[in-house]
C-alpha cells in the first residue's frame, strides 16, 4: 500500500499478488488504487510479474504532482518532532555531540519522545535507568520498521533488500541500501528511511542493487522526501555492474534539491542531467553505457567551481564527439579546482588529445587518467611532452 496526496486530494494504490506462476486471469495480480473515500477502483491485472506496473503507477503519480505520505493505517506514526529554526540550521550543517544535546534537552521540553533517545546515546554521560527504558521504548516504536534490516542476519537473509546505517550521537548520518531491489520492499525500505526522525540529517546515501534493476522509483523518493535531507554524498547504482546498468531517471534538479552535496557517482542508464548545476560538488562521477550528446551539454553547462574529481565513462558506441568532449576539457569550461580526471572507453583519444594538449585544465591535473580508450602512442606522447600526468591503462 502506499498513499499519495495532492492539494487536498487523498489517493491510495495497493497490490494483491496473485499465484506466483498464475496462468488464469482470476490467479492474477492486481492494483487497485481509492481516489478520497471512493470505491476502490481495479487498475491493472496480469499474469506477469506485478512489481514493474506497481512501480510504474507510482512513478506517474509523482511525476504529476502527487507526494507520498504517511499512511496511518498501515505503517508506523511517528511523533511529530518540533521544530528549531536554529538548531536545525546548524545541524544541518554538522551533527555535531553538543548541537545534539541542545536539541535532545530542547525536545525533551517540549515532551517530544526523541528526545529520550538521543539522551540514552549521549556520550560519556550515563543516563537514568527511566532515561534508558523510555529510550528502549522509543527505538521499539520508531526503528520497528528498521530494524529488521539491520544486522548481520538481515545482510545475510536472501531475497530481500538491506539497509547499513552509521549513527552519531544517536542520528543516522549514513546508509547504504542494497541487495535485492527490484521488488516492492525496497521502496518500502527507502520511504521508512527518509521519513524516519533519525535519518532527518542523514548525510550520506547509497542505494545499489545485486543486479540490474529499476531505480528510478527510489530516485523519485529521494527527489521528493520532505524534509529533503541535508545530503553530502549520494551514491546511486553500483560501478561493479556497469554492464548491465541499471534505469536511474531525472537528477537535473539534484543540486537544487541538495545544495550541500559534495560528491555524486552515478552508475546506470536512462539518467536525465538536463539543468544540471551543483555549485558545492567536489567529487562527480557519470557511468553510462553509452552517454549522450545532451548528457555530455548538459555537464558542459554546469557550474562546477569547487569540484576537484570527475570520472565520465563516454561508452564505445556513444555518439559525443572528440570536439564535444573537449568543450568541456579544453578551457571554454571554468573549472579552477580540478585535479583529477578519468575517462572510460573514449573510443577517439587520439582525436582528443589534439584538442586538450594545449589546454590550461589538463595541464593543471595531478593526474589525467585514461582507462579502456583509444590514443595513439604519438598522441600520449605529445600530452605527456606538454607536461601531462597522462596515465593510460
Amino acid at each position: 500500500m502506499a498513499r499519495f496526496q495532492r492539494g487536498g486530494e487523498t489517493l491510495e494504490l495497493w497490490l494483491v499478488r496473485g499465484e506466483p506462476w498464475a496462468e488464469r486471469l482470476e490467479d492474477a495480480s492486481e492494483i487497485w488504487s481509492r481516489r478520497d473515500d471512493g470505491e476502490p477502483q481495479l487498475r491493472w491485472r496480469s499474469t506477469p510479474p506485478p512489481d514493474d506496473a506497481y512501480r510504474d503507477m507510482q512513478r506517474t503519480l509523482i511525476l504529476g504532482g502527487w507526494m507520498r505520505v504517511h499512511d496511518p493505517a498501515r505503517e508506523v506514526a511517528h511523533a511529530p518532532v518540533p521544530h528549531h529554526a536554529e538548531l536545525d540550521a546548524r545541524l544541518r550543517e554538522s551533527v555535531d555531540a553538543d548541537v545534539v544535546a541542545v536539541w535532545a534537552d530542547w525536545l525533551g521540553e517540549h515532551g517530544t519522545p526523541l528526545a529520550a533517545w538521543l539522551a540514552a546515546d549521549r556520550g560519556p554521560t550515563r543516563p537514568r535507568r527511566d532515561q534508558i527504558a523510555e529510550a528502549a521504548r522509543v527505538r521499539h516504536d520508531a526503528l520497528a520498521p528498521l530494524d529488521d534490516r539491520l544486522g548481520d542476519a538481515a545482510r545475510l537473509r536472501p531475497g530481500a533488500p538491506q539497509l547499513e546505517a552509521r549513527l552519531a550521537h544517536g542520528l543516522i548520518v549514513s546508509a547504504a541500501i542494497g541487495g535485492q531491489l527490484e521488488r516492492d520492499d525496497a521502496t518500502q525500505l527507502v520511504w521508512e528511511l527518509l521519513r524516519h526522525p533519525l535519518a532527518r540529517y542523514l548525510q550520506e546515501l547509497a542505494i545499489r542493487g545485486d543486479a540490474a534493476c529499476d531505480l528510478r522509483l527510489l530516485v523519485d523518493l529521494v527527489m521528493t522526501a520532505e524534509p529533503a535531507p541535508p545530503l553530502r554524498s549520494l551514491v546511486l547504482g553500483d560501478w561493479t555492474l556497469r554492464r548491465e546498468p541499471s534505469a536511474i531517471g531525472e537528477l537535473g534538479a539534484i543540486g537544487t534539491r541538495f545544495p550541500a552535496l559534495a560528491e555524486l557517482a552515478i552508475t546506470g542508464d536512462d539518467v536525465g542531467l538536463d539543468g544540471l548545476a551543483i555549485p558545492s560538488a567536489r567529487s562527480f562521477a557519470l557511468h553510462v553505457p553509452r552517454m549522450s550528446p545532451q548528457q555530455l551539454a548538459a555537464i558542459v553547462r554546469a557550474p562546477w567551481p569547487r569540484l576537484t574529481t570527475l570520472a565520465l565513462e563516454v561508452g564505445s558506441r556513444s555518439t559525443v564527439t572528440a570536439g564535444e568532449l573537449a568543450m568541456l576539457l579544453g578551457g571554454a569550461v571554468a573549472l579552477p579546482a580540478l585535479r583529477s580526471v578519468t575517462l572510460d572507453e573514449v573510443a577517439f583519444g587520439t582525436e582528443l588529445a589534439g584538442f586538450v594538449t594545449g589546454s590550461p585544465v589538463v595541464r593543471a591535473l595531478d593526474r589525467f587518467e585514461l582507462r579502456d580508450c583509444r590514443i595513439s602512442p604519438d598522441a600520449a606522447a605529445a600530452l605527456r611532452a606538454a607536461g601531462v600526468n597522462l596515465v593510460v591503462r
